[in-house]
């Protein structure tokens, strides 16, 4: 093929050829522009619930001096408890593929806060919240690629709050089929803790004391030594084995929830 109809194909053939070029350049820059509006989301889930979380920016803004927090503790759907800087607030924090994250709404105490102008907002933002990311003891809470706030990683292990300190006597405990009151039926365990790494107390039959170790959220009980009175039934067995299961707290209401893997085991009243 020669003259005008080659020269026409040819001129075609670079305007394509153009095009082409154009469109993928299009396509690239909408991805490298897509890869870089991606937040870097680092850090694991451990860290999430080895911490205290102290607010420290939100919305951009450093807040100054706050007792805004949070804490989580693990289960199939978190339990989230904390502080707004005025208010005492809880809930429950779930987990998705990468790096996701969803708060359910809180619950929180309405005590006035004059002044206060850290609430609403840090509130709000929960709501907001899509995924979380942890580098360098700092967590960042995020909407898609936007940060809504970052907290600096308080590391609170071997503490134990000051309402955790008393007598506290066993009123539940799951797994037996025998009833509760078939188990105890005179004395019911007591557990004492008085500060420190070490607790005590009472199996329902012979006296007890071991060591506590402890973190944010989490606690275990070391296997106790305790007095060597026979014990009738299996009151005794079924408290020593569910102790040693524990691997976290609340205190709920006045009362002491003892867990494992999220699941309450054992529930507490203060004597």
């Amino acid at each position: 093929m020669s003259g005008p109809a080659c020269l026409y194909l040819k001129k075609n053939a670079m305007r394509i050829f153009a095009l082409v070029l154009t469109l993928t350049g299009l396509v690239l820059s909408c991805t490298s522009q897509k890869k870089l509006s991606q937040p870097d989301l680092t850090g694991g889930s451990e860290d999430l619930y080895r911490y205290q979380w102290n607010l420290t920016t939100l919305g951009g803004k450093e807040v100054g001096e706050t007792k805004a927090k949070l804490l989580f503790s693990p289960g199939e759907k978190s339990k989230v408890t904390g502080n707004t800087g005025c208010n005492v607030m809880n809930g429950t924090m779930e987990l998705k593929e990468g790096h996701g994250m969803t708060f359910s709404p809180l619950a929180v105490t309405r005590m006035a806060c004059p002044g206060n102008e850290t609430e609403q907002p840090f509130l709000k933002a929960f709501e907001q919240v899509t995924n979380w990311s942890i580098k360098d003891n700092v967590m960042s809470l995020y909407s898609g690629s936007t940060v809504l706030a970052t907290f600096k990683g308080a590391d609170v292990s071997g503490t134990l709050p000051e309402a955790f300190k008393g007598t506290w006597e066993l009123e539940y405990i799951t797994g037996p089929r025998i009833a509760f009151d078939g188990l105890y039926p005179d004395k019911k365990p007591v557990l004492i803790y008085e500060g420190g790494d070490e607790y005590k107390g009472n199996t329902s039959c012979n006296g007890m004391g071991g060591k506590l170790v402890t973190s944010a959220t989490g606690i275990q009980f070391k296997p106790p030594i305790s007095t060597m009175m026979a014990c009738p039934g299996n009151g005794e067995q079924t408290f020593l084995k569910t102790l040693a299961m524990v691997d976290g707290y609340a205190i709920d209401n006045g009362k002491l929830l003892l867990k494992s893997k999220g699941v309450d085991m054992m529930r507490f009243v203060k004597k």
